[in-house]
């Protein structure tokens, strides 16, 4: 089966690989593979070298096609959506993405009909990611119950579950290490939240009394921590000033993760969740 591929971005999209007339992909270099970059020393007289650092490096992807049918409308689309600078994502089969960034525009052959094209596309980041968010409660209610249920079942049955206080473990399917995004809830007066990997000690804190009915965002999936505050009434605001300088983010490893979410006072009125997108080295 061929897989569908969209690109994407401000501008509009492309898919590529669905219906007649169409742009089809015939050949891509680095879907998957992964490059690593070593660094190494040596002394006099050593056998081989010792290895410092090693790092996956960012990819180039080229993908080159056809366009199956009248080329004129579809090489104004490619040379259009496909514009220098412009930051985007590639989309395999619905449910993985690549974010990525125009290397080189469409080169496009004028042939009226089956015009042939190539394209790259750069990512710093060379991992998919999940098209999906994962969710999980660390604090508050789980739903349990869902469809399709067997009446017959004699095992008892919970419409939800308190997750309990103390840690939750996270797992994260992927293979890298990942960012992750933390809401707090306050059901009644809450004294600076925070979130802490219990295994390394790592943690994220937020100086700030929350009343009841706030709510607190945390991240660390972009470059840098951010904090976001949201009043009883929706409005959101930008949080950063309150985070604790002592703060130390850490990522989601891969496997399982011990979470725990609290807060100085108040701790026990919270409720919490964190959402993730496992990467991929491949697809």
């Amino acid at each position: 089966m061929i897989p569908k591929v969209r690109y994407e971005n401000d501008i509009g999209s492309v898919t590529f690989n669905s219906g007649t007339p169409g742009a089809y992909i015939e050949k891509v270099t680095s879907y998957g593979a992964q490059n690593v970059e070593f660094q190494t020393t040596k002394s006099n007289r050593e056998i081989g070298e010792v290895l410092q650092h090693q790092n996956v490096i960012p990819k180039t992807i080229t993908l080159k096609g056809s366009i199956n049918g009248k080329s004129d409308g579809l090489r104004e689309q490619l040379n259009h959506v496909l514009a220098p600078l412009a930051k985007g994502r590639l989309i395999y089969n619905d449910a993985y993405e690549l974010e990525v960034y125009v290397k080189s525009s469409p080169d496009i052959d004028r042939q009226p009909y089956g015009a042939k094209f190539s394209f790259s596309l750069y990512a710093p980041f060379p991992y998919w990611r999940d098209a999906e968010r994962k969710n999980k409660v660390l604090v508050g209610y789980e739903p349990q119950f869902q469809f399709p249920w067997n009446i017959s079942d004699p095992n008892p049955f919970y419409m939800s579950k308190l997750a309990q206080v103390g840690y939750v473990t996270v797992n994260n399917d992927g293979e890298a290490p990942v960012g992750w995004t933390v809401n707090f809830l306050a059901l009644l007066e809450a004294k600076n939240p925070y979130v802490k990997n219990i295994v390394t000690g790592a943690m994220v804190r937020v100086m700030r009394t929350m009343a009841a009915g706030e709510q607190v965002t945390i991240s660390n999936e972009g470059e840098e921590l951010s904090v976001t505050l949201t009043a009883t009434d929706g409005t959101e605001s930008d949080g950063f000033q309150y985070l604790d300088i002592a703060s130390v983010p850490f990522r989601l490893q891969p496997g399982p993760n011990h979470i725990k979410t609290d807060a100085d006072q108040g701790g026990d009125t919270l409720r919490a969740s964190i959402s993730f997108r496992p990467a991929y080295a491949g697809v």
